[in-house]
């Protein structure tokens, strides 16, 4: 449920007095000093907060009728405390905002009263706000059937708490019975989708921690099938997205990581949300992993993005990468300026060894296809490695049917248009030794990057 669904402006208390006060019948006097009480404490909440206190405690006493007053009252005093950190005052005040009764009170009330308490909580320590969620939902839970949607939406913000702190086993035990709370009833999918896909969102972020992809699939593909039913919000649509994204990268799966991680930025710029420019870098980087022709820059979107500092190094590695500029896409991994964007992003830092690997494969297949006949020494000079390095990317480009190609080991020439023989002893050989020279320029690559910084 969207937090803005009960928005609603502050509460303005005014009345008149313009009379003199003769003729004034007594239950009038003493609701009109309740109220005077009530408009003065609520003006000097943030000058003298204990005075602020103490007048609102004075008005529930005051109150004949232990209604409005009180129950207003009682809203200011947990304002007040949560403002100014008392935090214990605040839960039980909170308490009473919940449970007070009186005739005139409405479903709308509660409502109105807990969503406001709640956008005012921004600061309050996480360990206080787990405390007010369950304290919401158990009193919700006393009346599920007048306040089940107002119960969900505390539910989803508590479980995204435990999400922010790490509590993944405590996510997942609160979300399984929320899920099947959302399947339930007549017409389930229509009503409570919005709510579903929220949950949905969690327990992705949960698996994508996990890195348990079995179970994330199955998930994100739940996920995507009920938003085609149902509108889901920008910033919990692109959550998905970012998500689906990276659980294609670990697979390996680069354009479908390109398409989601483009559908992931669309959403969070529609949000207005800062992870856009998280998932642009992302969206550029499985561009390049994929050798997709589109250009990441083509939409009007991403290109007013193109020259922020944050997306500026990936749009000199693409412009290296598809000018196949091995030298250059060296020198801004060397470049210290780049070095957040690129080398202090998990994600990004993850995927740049294969990234680079195909480059020089790139770059490999341009450099021998017009000669019969080339030197490894030649081709490590041109990809700027070392000689044993540019051995196994050859084995590589020849072993995928790349290059109609073998290598002369003994004189390290190779030789372009003959094909090996593929049930040679050497030629295995020759694969065993591809294997462990890549394993071991992985582990160094990036580090030897690093270190002529």
């Amino acid at each position: 449920m969207a937090d803005d669904e009960y928005y609603y402006e502050d509460e303005q208390y005014v009345y008149d007095d313009d009379g003199d006060g003769n003729g004034v019948g007594e239950e009038e006097t003493w609701e009109t000093a309740v109220e005077n009480k009530y408009a003065n404490a609520k003006s000097c909440i943030d000058s003298s907060p204990s005075e602020a206190i103490a007048s609102f405690l004075e008005v529930v006493a005051e109150d004949q009728d232990h209604a409005k007053w009180s129950f207003k009252s009682y809203k200011m005093l947990a304002r007040a405390c949560q403002r100014h950190r008392r935090y214990d005052e605040m839960i039980d005040f909170l308490d009473k905002v919940l449970t007070f009764q009186f005739s005139e009170r409405t479903r709308m009330d509660t409502e109105k009263a807990l969503h406001k308490f709640l956008e005012r909580c921004s600061m309050v320590p996480p360990e206080v706000m787990e405390r007010v969620y369950l304290l919401s939902i158990r009193e919700l839970e006393k009346d599920l059937r007048t306040f089940e949607k107002l119960w969900l939406s505390v539910s989803i913000k508590y479980v995204e708490l435990l999400l922010q702190r790490c509590q993944y086993d405590a996510v997942l035990e609160r979300v399984g019975p929320l899920k099947e709370w959302c399947g339930s009833g007549e017409n389930a999918m229509q009503r409570k989708s919005t709510q579903l896909i929220h949950l949905l969102a969690v327990e992705i972020q949960v698996y994508t921690e996990k890195q348990d992809n079995t179970r994330l699939r199955d998930l994100y593909a739940l996920a995507t099938h009920t938003m085609e039913h149902a509108i889901a919000p920008p910033r919990v649509g692109g959550i998905i997205k970012e998500c689906g994204g990276k659980m294609f990268l670990r697979q390996g799966l680069w354009n479908e990581a390109h398409e989601a991680f483009g559908q992931a930025f669309r959403c969070f710029d529609d949000a207005g949300d800062a992870r856009r420019l998280t998932n642009l870098k992302y969206l550029v980087l499985s561009s390049m992993l994929s050798a997709a022709k589109i250009d990441p820059f083509a939409s009007n979107e991403t290109k007013s993005f193109q020259n922020d500092p944050e997306i500026r190094s990936m749009t000199e590695l693409i412009q290296a990468c598809q000018n196949n500029d091995v030298k250059a896409f060296d020198r801004i991994l060397r470049d210290k300026r780049h070095s957040q964007t690129l080398l202090e992003d998990p994600l990004v830092y993850k995927y740049l060894q294969p990234l680079i690997r195909r480059v020089r494969l790139q770059v490999l297949v341009q450099l021998i296809t017009p000669y019969r006949r080339i030197r490894l020494s030649k081709i490590a000079e041109a990809l700027s490695v070392p000689e044993s390095e540019a051995e196994a990317l050859c084995v590589a480009v020849i072993l995928d049917g790349i290059v109609d190609a073998r290598i002369d080991q003994s004189s390290g020439i190779v030789l372009v248009g003959t094909a090996p023989d593929t049930t040679d002893h050497d030629t295995l050989a020759m694969l065993q030794q591809w294997t462990e020279a890549t394993a071991k320029s992985s582990e160094l690559s990036l580090v030897s990057v690093m270190s002529r910084n």
